[in-house]
């Protein structure tokens, strides 16, 4: 927190850089106390820092290292750099305190302001610092305290309060006005409890002077204070003091030059830093396994409160230039340093708790060999043999190339370019490539052949010469095993076998398709199975000469360097990849690895030798002991983690960001998108590979090495990209990093478009069917207007024909009476006439008039007949009693030319005297009839009198009726029927009736 600097005290931006400068020269150099390490992974520029400079290192919870530099602030997920700059939104790069919340949100400070990286890699600024160096400090509920320069009043400056939304509180420090001039600086600032507390001291004597505490925005002032230390310390700089709090009973005062251990609050002894260091920054201090970690100028110590005195730093790293310091989730450490970028540290080499680990030697080793575990010989590529327990240096200048080194339990044989040694004694002086011993017998191998050796007796027994013995066998021999009776032999053109005492060759085939394997090895396990090591191949396993398992997939590498046997017959294989062990388990093997990632010092493995539960391992980098009982493989198999880190998709030519916190909505054209991801896991050293899958277009995994793909031209639709890392060893995530979008249809290929598009051609047929027949039934109703028109004419026609015809009748009528001088005939029919042109002129209007009316004109027609006919015939008109004719409905004159062809061509002509028209009305069915019915010459004989006669005057009446009925019929404007039947009597036609349906 902020340091209350007086005017004269204020550290402005260049000193304090000349400082740390300065600090860094003094000591750069200086005699290291604490203990070396030399094997470690050295991450700087050439890595993908963008600054040697780092002032400090953090891991958040998802496993990212977070480092700042005077070039920027780097996240680091194993392989490779994010990089945030003042091009990100950073107010400066040069950021020399970095603190996180439990957020995973990042909080800077630098001279120009206090700024937070969000978890979603949006940079936001707090507040301005404006070159004012202050305490940053944050307590358990992830509130950070720092200060800003007062504006206008000098010396005095705000306490701010920040959380992740912003500045919290804002208080003013003032110095209490009891103490006056006397008031110091601040000499402390810590954070008890998750209250801030700060210390003055008098500027004249360096005193305790008192203690104020920060909380909830207020300032209180406490002389005493029973429930904090008196944090006296006398030192030049009190302002770079850091108070710790270990535990509920112990805490730490840290000062430049010294630290005091407080027990229940109270003061221990005050330690002088070893060697003269110095701690040259706050916040150097960290956490693991309930100890304290100090980092000093010359080195990183842990504070051990189990020894005595208590509070002793014990040194754990030689940096002399540390700045930060972590153990992260796979068990590394890491150091950041001022000038060489940061170190990366197995947690196994430097924790003493971590013994299943032995590094014995740091240096190429080729050869192992060894007896139970009192005696473990190796080579290295000098060509010098070492005896592990006994401490035993040998060199032999005449061995220019140590190609084996084997024990017999008793005795240590190697050999190689130009001499055998038992021991420490030449026994022959021949180059040999390879090496295996049976009881008292040897078998090496040459240039030229197998040699047999004795044991006892250094000589050569006899020898398989490839070309004396004319064995067609080409090829230098690279491994032997000798049995009791039988022996092995391979090299570039394969496995054979022979019998002891023979000189023959017998070659061994063990691919199907008789492929030429080249051979590394041969061994014997205790069950009589033989184990072949191949070039390329991997490993066979043989019964009886003849393959019965091929190990490869499931190996580390098909390139087998150096294959050994344990006393509990397990298979050891050494490999350019690490280490695998076969071991047998019932009818089956089971087969697990040892790597880099397990903490070997590389993966480049030359040889091994293990007995009971000790393993040795001889890589390119150096010889390590492993205590296989103690490795707690559960800590090896845990899944890396999964992280999608961006995504991106191109919308009109422009790569835009994808919001991976929600579901993405895309439209049709924005149809290409890319994500990058990660998965971390730093024992795996960069080598993460990745699956990943698009689900439903690509449900199966596919392996890639890359951290980023893109997927092109997406069809629209729903999809889940999913992703998971693959260790170094091959463990998989246990959850894949997911993102769900969809991708829109164009809007012609949705939906509702196609139900739109179905519904206007629904529309469209609708109107295109219904104007058709609109126009069909306009057509067919204009034809019918016209047709009905033309009928209305033809029917009005028509009945303007029967009027006049009618009353033509009856005025030749008139005018008969008046011939024969039958006046008074003349005046009656007159009269009646005039009547019946009264009831007819009356309904001429209308083209129909009611029954009644029509049965009125009939009556008044037939008695004018009646007259005119005088006794040529009787007529009779029934009406059905009850029967109500008013209200039906009839064309005018519709029964009148029936009525008139009765009387004058069908009564008048007869000559009978008991002629007799008879008209009837009644009901019938649905409607009501009509009947004219005459005793007259009927139809046939009217038509032969009219024809005989050739009347010169053609009577129109009956068509007339017969076209008026059909015009009616056509215009639907009446159901009236009528039928004409001649009337028989004794098979003899005796009259007409007409029958004329009404139908309601």
């Amino acid at each position: 927190m902020q340091n209350l600097i007086k005017k004269q005290d204020i550290i402005k931006l260049n000193n304090y850089k000349i400082i740390v400068l300065l600090v860094i020269s003094i000591f750069y150099g200086s005699s290291l106390y604490c203990q070396e390490y030399k094997d470690i992974k050295s991450i700087t520029i050439k890595d993908g820092l963008p600054s040697n400079v780092v002032y400090g290192i953090k891991q958040d919870s998802k496993g990212f290292i977070w480092a700042t530099t005077n070039k920027g602030i780097v996240r680091y997920d194993g392989r490779k750099f994010k990089l945030y700059t003042v091009e990100d939104g950073l107010p400066s790069n040069d950021n020399f305190v970095m603190l996180l919340d439990s957020k995973d949100n990042v909080w800077l400070y630098s001279f120009k302001a206090v700024c937070m990286i969000g978890n979603n890699g949006v940079v936001k600024t707090h507040a301005e610092t404006n070159s004012h160096f202050s305490y940053f400090l944050k307590n358990d509920k992830d509130e950070f305290y720092f200060a800003t320069k007062h504006p206008t009043i000098k010396d005095k400056a705000y306490i701010n309060t920040a959380k992740g939304e912003g500045i919290t509180n804002k208080k003013l420090i003032e110095t209490p006005s009891e103490y006056g001039a006397k008031a110091g600086n601040i000499a402390a600032i810590y954070i008890y409890d998750n209250i801030l507390y700060w210390s003055h001291y008098n500027q004249i004597d360096t005193s305790f002077s008192f203690h104020l505490k920060y909380a909830n925005g207020n300032i209180t002032y406490l002389t005493k204070n029973a429930d904090l230390p008196e944090l006296v310390i006398k030192h030049k700089a009190r302002s770079l003091s850091e108070y710790v709090k270990v535990n509920d009973s112990i805490s730490v005062l840290l000062s430049p030059e010294s630290y005091k251990l407080y027990v229940c609050n109270k003061p221990m002894k005050e330690f002088i830093y070893p060697q003269g260091m110095i701690k040259v920054a706050n916040g150097m201090t960290s956490y693991f396994r309930d100890e304290l970690i100090v980092i000093l100028n010359k080195g990183i110590f842990k504070l051990d409160l189990n020894i005595s005195p208590k509070g002793t730093l014990i040194p754990l790293i030689n940096v002399y230039n540390a700045t930060g310091f972590i153990y992260d989730n796979d068990g590394n450490i890491w150091v950041s340093t001022l000038g060489e970028g940061i170190f990366k540290y197995p947690i196994k080499e430097i924790v003493s708790e971590f013994n299943y680990f032995k590094n014995i030697r740091k240096e190429r080793i080729i050869k192992l060999a060894g007896t139970g575990t009192k005696h473990i010989f190796y080579t290295n590529s000098k060509n010098e043999i070492f005896n592990f327990d006994r401490k035993i240096y040998n060199t032999n200048p005449y061995l220019s190339e140590i190609r084996f080194i084997e024990t017999d339990g008793s005795n240590i044989y190697y050999g190689g370019s130009n001499a055998l040694y038992k021991n420490d004694l030449q026994i022959f002086d021949s180059g040999f490539k390879s090496f295996s011993i049976r009881n008292d017998s040897i078998l090496t191998s040459t240039t030229f052949g197998l040699n047999f050796l004795s044991t006892e007796n250094p000589k050569m027994l006899f020898i398989i010469n490839q070309a004396k013995e004319k064995v067609d066998i080409p090829g230098r021999m690279f491994s032997v095993l000798l049995l009791d009776k039988l022996f092995y032999c391979g090299n570039e053109n394969g496995l054979f076998y022979g019998y002891r005492n023979k000189r023959q060759l017998i070659p061994i085939c063990l691919t199907d398709d008789q492929t030429t394997v080249t051979i590394n090895g041969v061994l014997e396990s205790s069950d009589g199975l033989i184990w072949v090591a191949t070039e390329g191949y991997g490993v066979f396993v043989l019964k009886d000469n003849v393959p019965i398992r091929h190990f490869s997939k499931e190996l580390l590498d098909l390139n087998i360097h150096s294959m050994r046997i344990d006393n509990r017959n397990n298979i050891w294989l050494s490999s350019r990849l690490g280490v695998n062990k076969i071991e047998k388990k019932g009818d089956d093997y089971v087969l697990s690895s040892l790597t880099s990632y397990h903490g070997l010092p590389s993966d480049y493995i030359n040889d091994t030798y293990c007995y009971d539960d000790i393993l040795f391992v001889a890589t390119d980098a150096g010889l390590v002991n492993v205590n296989l009982k103690e490795i707690n493989y559960q800590e090896f198999n845990i899944p890396p983690p999964s992280y999608l880190l961006s995504g991106k998709f191109i919308s009109n030519g422009t790569r835009k960001n994808i919001n991976l916190n929600q579901e993405g909505i895309f439209d049709f054209n924005q149809n290409t998108i890319s994500f990058e991801y990660t998965g971390i896991s730093h024992r795996s050293n960069g080598k993460i590979g990745f699956e990943y899958r698009l689900l439903p277009s690509i449900s199966n995994w596919t392996a890639t090495t890359n951290d980023n793909i893109t997927f092109n031209s997406l069809l629209p639709g729903t999809y889940t990209f999913e992703v998971r890392a693959i260790n170094a060893i091959g463990i998989k995530s246990e959850f894949p990093a997911s993102y769900s979008f969809t991708i829109n249809k164009h809007y012609t290929q949705t939906t509702w478009f196609f139900i739109l598009i179905a519904l206007l051609l629904v529309a469209l047929s609708v109107l295109v069917v219904s104007t058709y027949f609109r126009y069909k039934r306009k057509r067919f109703e204009e034809a019918n207007k016209t047709q009905k028109t033309i009928s209305e004419l033809r029917l009005k026609s028509l009945q303007s024909q029967m009027n006049p015809h009618f009353i033509f009748n009856s005025l030749n009528a008139i005018q008969q009476f008046i011939n024969v001088e039958n006046r008074r005939a003349a005046n009656d029919y007159l009269a009646r006439f005039a009547r019946l042109m009264r009831l007819y002129l009356g309904g001429s209007e209308n083209q129909f008039i009611s029954l009644e009316q029509e049965m009125e004109v009939i009556r008044l027609y037939c008695q004018l007949e009646h007259l005119r006919f005088a006794d040529k015939y009787e007529y009779e008109i029934k009406i059905q009693p009850g029967l109500d004719l008013s209200e039906v409905k009839v064309p005018a004159m519709l029964l009148q030319p029936h009525v008139e062809n009765a009387i004058r061509h069908g009564l008048v002509p007869s000559g009978k005297d008991d002629n007799f028209l008879n008209i009837e009305v009644y009901k019938l069915g649905e409607g009501i009839l009509c009947s004219i019915k005459d005793n007259g010459v009927g139809r046939s004989k009217s038509l032969e009198l009219k024809m005989y006669k050739q009347e010169r005057h053609r009577s129109l009446g009956n068509k007339i009726s017969k076209e008026r009925l059909e015009v009616i019929r056509d215009l639907k404007l009446a159901n009236i029927t009528e039928t004409i039947d001649d009337v028989i009597c004794d098979n003899m036609i005796c009259g007409t009736e007409v029958r004329i349906f009404i139908g309601f």
